[in-house]
């Protein structure tokens, strides 16, 4: 970057043109010391530097405009059809589905706390990530899933309970496969997860356990797992979601 103090320090080598446009950059001064001092001044080896970034707005493909934005639903839209570097077009998503997605992560829920957006998230990630894997981390945050619509078009939805419009009843079903079950012991009752945390400096750190009351009652205690929703940023959103997949697993 163009940065005055370092143009200052080296004025014959670093000059006004040593420019990262587009390209954000931090510099960290520290004090330089003799080597007989570096254990005791530096005893943490390099010291670490960390910053809170608000990040790049976000493309919404149902406009094709560009937002800032917290919603798990509109990043999602940015990362698969961002025109610089999406997977897919606007027209091989489901907007009207993600229009919907979006509504009900910004629906308010109410906690002992007050109330918040349903569903919130935050990321960072390298563009040579694979785009399913950064996806896959937004709908866990959004509680959510993907599919491919039978016009051929991706369609995401949110994790969020509506009544059914149609119920299967017993003359529907025309054919069933039976495989083995989970044994008892192997039933996952508990879920720990793990979330990043704005009130500890922005840290991964994890959340209560959260039980399935019914399952435990049922097959008992099991061994806790672990589940990663570093999307999240909220430890009671963390925990609804949990509640939701123990509530699929179950």
């Amino acid at each position: 970057g163009d940065w005055p103090d370092l143009r200052a320090a080296f004025p014959a080598h670093w000059t006004i043109n040593h420019r990262a446009r587009g390209v954000g950059t931090i510099l960290a001064t520290f004090d330089a010391v003799g080597g007989e001092d570096i254990s005791e001044v530096y005893s943490g080896g390099e010291p670490e530097v960390s910053a809170l970034i608000d990040g790049a707005n976000s493309f919404w493909a149902v406009d094709a405009t560009s937002l800032h934005s917290r919603n798990p639903a509109v990043h999602l839209s940015d990362i698969m059809s961002n025109p610089t570097y999406g997977a897919v077009s606007a027209s091989d998503i489901d907007l009207t589905r993600l229009v919907s997605a979006r509504t009900d992560c910004n629906a308010s829920v109410t906690t002992a706390g007050g109330t918040r957006a349903r569903y919130r998230s935050g990321i960072s990630y390298a563009l040579s990530d694979p785009i399913k894997d950064t996806a896959q981390k937004l709908l866990d945050a959004m509680g959510g899933q993907a599919w491919i619509t039978p016009e051929g078009r991706l369609s995401v939805e949110a994790g969020i309970w509506r009544a059914p419009t149609v119920t299967i009843e017993r003359h529907h079903i025309v054919e069933m496969e039976y495989g083995a079950g989970t044994e008892h012991i192997n039933r996952v009752t508990t879920l720990v997860p793990s979330y990043v945390a704005p009130e500890l400096n922005w840290q991964e750190t994890n959340a209560d356990p959260v039980d399935d009351a019914m399952a435990v009652a049922r097959w008992g205690e099991g061994e806790a797992k672990g589940s990663d929703l570093l999307a999240v940023q909220h430890h009671g959103q963390a925990a609804d979601i949990c509640r939701q997949r123990l509530s699929r697993m179950n």
